[in-house]
């Protein structure tokens, strides 16, 4: 892609955070948008037809960012656990917390969410070559995404108060406990 397009859009992306930080994302109009990310509106109107596909294209860029630090952190065949994973994953969230927390305090962190668990449920399944008839294992791992998933809301939304070295550190003893 272009550097010039790929510039635009994320003023655009900016520019929709920062508003959607602020208020709901009925509230938000393309004026303001463009407006503040210093473009026209027909540029506006060439990248996305209107603020709810941003809305859904800004969620599906987050998933796909999800799914390729997936993809290059999974298998851990380099690595002996899952720890290793969840210390990269936490990383990642903490430098896009500004995101996270736009998704979490307009109720989109559910919808963010419940695509990131499936894709993980999916990935780890396939990777680690569960069986579909293997219900105690598809547990076992619908326990652990579901369980720091929402460790890691309440640390995003401050309900959990502890560093994140502290939080990695803590959820890899959980998880090498699981293990055996």
């Amino acid at each position: 892609m272009d550097r010039r397009v790929i510039k635009t859009k994320q003023a655009i992306r900016t520019a929709f955070l920062d508003l959607l930080a602020d208020k709901p994302i009925a509230k938000i109009t393309v004026s303001e948008i463009t407006k503040r990310a210093n473009i026209g509106r027909g540029t506006f109107y060439f990248h996305y037809t209107d603020v709810y596909d941003l809305y859904e294209q800004t969620i599906n860029d987050t998933i796909a960012d999800l799914i390729s630090f997936f993809d290059v952190e999974y298998p851990y065949a380099q690595h002996e656990s899952f720890d290793y994973l969840f210390k990269d994953l936490l990383a990642y969230i903490a430098k896009e917390r500004y995101i996270f927390l736009i998704y979490i305090q307009h109720g989109m962190d559910n919808q963010v969410l419940n695509k990131v668990k499936e894709v993980f449920k999916e990935k780890i399944l396939h990777e680690e070559k569960i069986a579909p008839d293997n219900i105690q294992e598809q547990i076992e791992v619908l326990y652990t995404i579901h369980g720091v998933m929402g460790i890691l809301v309440d640390w995003l939304t401050g309900k959990l108060e502890v560093t994140e070295s502290e939080l990695s550190d803590s959820i890899s003893t959980l998880l090498k406990k699981m293990e055996k």
